[in-house]
This record gives C-alpha cells, sequence and structure tokens, in this order.
C-alpha cells in the first residue's frame, strides 16, 4: 500500500512539473506575422491583454485589446491594421502620408490623430478634439463616410 502510494505521489509529481514546462502561447503568437511586426515596429510599448477573433460583416478579424485600453483590428488572414483606437498618445506620422499630415496641421493645429481606419478608397482619422476627418488615397480631404461597414478591406486601401 505504501508502495501505491509513493508511486501515485512521485507520478502526480511528475505531472505537475512536466505541466509547469510547457511552454505558453503569448497573446502575439496568436497573430499574423505582418500584424505582429507591425505592433513591433510602430507600438512597442503597448502590452496586449486579449486578442478576439471575430467574423462579421464579411470580415475575418483579429480584434486586440491592450493593457491601457487601446484596441486595434487586423485582417486575420493578412495581418493588416484597418484600424487603431490609442487611449494614449497618438498615431505615429509614419503610418500616413505626408500629404495627411500636413492637412491635419493646417486645419487642426495642436490636435493629435488619435485614431485610424482604413476605409474603401482612403482613411478616416479621429482627432483628440472628437472630430473626425478623412482622406482619400491622394491625401485629398472627402467626406466622412455614413456606412458602419468593418472596413476591414473588402476594397480597403492602404497608405
Amino acid at each position: 500500500m505504501k508502495k501505491t502510494l509513493i508511486l501515485f505521489s512521485l507520478c502526480i509529481l511528475c505531472l505537475g512539473t512536466a505541466m509547469a514546462w510547457t511552454p505558453t502561447m503569448s497573446h502575439s503568437d496568436k497573430l499574423p506575422r505582418l500584424s505582429r511586426d507591425f505592433l513591433h515596429k510602430y507600438f512597442p510599448s503597448l502590452t496586449i491583454s486579449g486578442i478576439e477573433h471575430k467574423n462579421a460583416d464579411h470580415c475575418d478579424m483579429m480584434i486586440v485589446s491592450f493593457k491601457d485600453g487601446s484596441t486595434m483590428i487586423f485582417d486575420a488572414k493578412s495581418g493588416d491594421c484597418h484600424a487603431i483606437m490609442l487611449k494614449s498618445g497618438s498615431i505615429p506620422d509614419t503610418l500616413l502620408s505626408q500629404r495627411v499630415i500636413d492637412q491635419v496641421n493646417k486645419s487642426y493645429p495642436g490636435v493629435k490623430i488619435t485614431s485610424l481606419k482604413r476605409i474603401k478608397g482612403g482613411t478616416c482619422l479621429g482627432l483628440s478634439n472628437n472630430q473626425q476627418v478623412c482622406f482619400d488615397r491622394d491625401g485629398k480631404e472627402i467626406a466622412v463616410p455614413t456606412n458602419k461597414s468593418c472596413g476591414c478591406g473588402k476594397g480597403a486601401d492602404k497608405k
């Protein structure tokens, strides 16, 4: 009986040790390579708190939440970034064309760009003064679209 108890205890100990050494998948490992590279390059200080895979409006998306409350949406297959909503800081200038940056600085001096959404034919930006401004792919200001689609790339353009 003692041998059985000792053997059982050793098995439990070995199993527990093996489970403790099993590598766990980090949040970013769930994202496509392009998304991971994008986060590392443009937002290295943000820490992922969760990732939700969602299929809506014909869009296969990865919704990434960060510990500071920011959110980003990526295409689940290609890894392209389709939306960024920051709780603090501003969208890096390198994600926008110089023409868009110049237009925002001229029309909205001192205002930070806190969100970005790729739409068909261009990009919409959310500003720290709670206004929204949209630009076509050539950097010309356009009307803010009224549709509420996910903008996930069924025609969404990049910079």
